[in-house]
């Protein structure tokens, strides 16, 4: 995904930037994705508290999908009850 910084957001620091032209993400998640070295600016790896200038290209990379595995010893959890607000599990002590 690449943005261009306007002339309103010059000056803006890149971490609040990204913050307000993505706003499903917090600015927190933001500042690790540009310390994991998935956001450049103009190319360059920068830090979350760079200073934008207008016309700036801000490029997000999207992190590799790995798939989730149990682990070996993971415990076996039973689903009693599931709805969009409630999960309800019932799992061995401890």
């Amino acid at each position: 995904m690449r943005q261009f910084v306007t002339e309103q957001d010059e000056g803006t620091r890149l971490d609040v930037f990204l913050a307000k032209v993505f706003p499903e993400q917090s600015r927190a998640a933001w500042q690790r994705a540009i310390e994991g070295g998935l956001v450049t600016v103009n190319g360059m790896l920068p830090k979350a508290g760079t200073r934008l200038a207008e016309g700036d290209a801000v490029e997000v990379a999207r992190p590799e999908e790995r798939p989730v595995e149990p682990a070996e010893n993971a415990p076996v959890l039973c689903v009693v009850h599931e709805d969009p607000e409630v999960v309800v599990i019932d799992k061995q002590p401890g």
